[in-house]
């Protein structure tokens, strides 16, 4: 069955599509734009992910156009919070269990969210420390927090240069896929989306802290996530992560992933290089050159 274009009839209840283009072209990707509800996608696996997705062969429309899965940080690299995730996981943890050094020393960036709490446990010796549950909870109660705080407009979370160019870059090229690999827990990556006025539903596909307490695990989560979109696994360079830690840099080695570092955050370019970065930059202002390491 088709639609009034021409085009595969689709469930719109189910399955967001926007047209850049009247006409339907033998690949969408190549005139038109295909939107899937992010909430649909960030945490599926890839079999529901099918299921939400018009009923004929997935190479109809992605005969291999899409040559990237380009995941981004999000502290750091997208935006800065200016100390809002600090204050609302601290205040979490002293609500929920109560325990908090005084004097913390626990560095939070390169680090999923549950691997935060455990550490900020682990600092007081607490005896909840490698409780799953009690960290999930913490975790709940933070997210809370989180939108009080961004609500709160103390301090605007603010979008680092260059980010809106190369999303828009990226997006205009229809041969790269968006996601999201970072420490956040999922709903708490969207709260940070939002402030920052970053539509969170650019990014299809997404690995989170909400999906392993290890970084190292989130990019075949994220590779996995795209397989329906992309018509196959991406391995190697296809994957590109954009990040501003070290963390960032060597997460991705299991999958060959291609790290570029970005040093708007904590680290310098030489920590990002030392830590294996295919390529660094001071910001990601200049599109043209960053683009360049994404598809060199």
């Amino acid at each position: 069955m088709r639609d009034g274009t021409g085009c595969p009839a689709v469930d719109r209840d189910r399955v967001t599509v926007r047209f850049s283009r009247s006409e339907c072209a033998p690949c969408l990707l190549q005139r038109h734009t295909v939107r899937i509800p992010v909430s649909n996608l960030w945490n599926c696996d890839p079999a529901r992910v099918r299921a939400l997705l018009p009923r004929v062969p997935l190479r109809a429309y992605l005969p291999d156009v899409i040559r990237k899965l380009v995941l981004f940080d999000i502290d750091g690299t997208l935006l800065h919070t200016h100390g809002a995730g600090r204050r609302a996981i601290h205040a979490a943890l002293q609500g929920e269990i109560g325990a908090l050094a005084a004097d913390s020393r626990v560095r939070f960036d390169g680090k999923t969210d549950p691997q935060i709490v455990r550490e900020l446990l682990d600092e007081v010796a607490h005896a909840d420390r490698d409780n799953a549950a009690r960290i999930a909870a913490v975790c709940e109660r933070y997210v809370e927090l989180l939108a009080v705080e961004l609500e709160a407009g103390t301090c605007r979370t603010t979008v680092y240069p260059g980010i809106t160019e190369l999303l828009d870059g990226l997006e205009a090229r229809h041969d790269a896929l968006l996601g999201l690999l970072t420490g956040n827990v999922a709903s708490g990556a969207r709260l940070k989306l939002a402030a920052a006025g970053i539509d969170p539903d650019r990014f299809l596909v997404g690995a989170f802290g909400s999906d392993h307490h290890e970084r190292a695990q989130l990019p075949p989560i994220a590779a996995g996530r795209a397989e329906p979109l992309m018509a196959r696994v991406p391995t190697g360079s296809e994957i590109v992560i954009i990040g501003d830690t070290p963390a960032d840099m060597t997460c991705g080695q299991g999958v060959g992933a291609r790290p570029i570092g970005v040093a708007t955050g904590s680290y310098s370019r030489a920590d990002l290089d030392a830590a294996g970065a295919f390529a660094t930059f001071e910001d990601l202002s200049e599109t043209g050159p960053v683009l360049d390491a994404i598809y060199a």
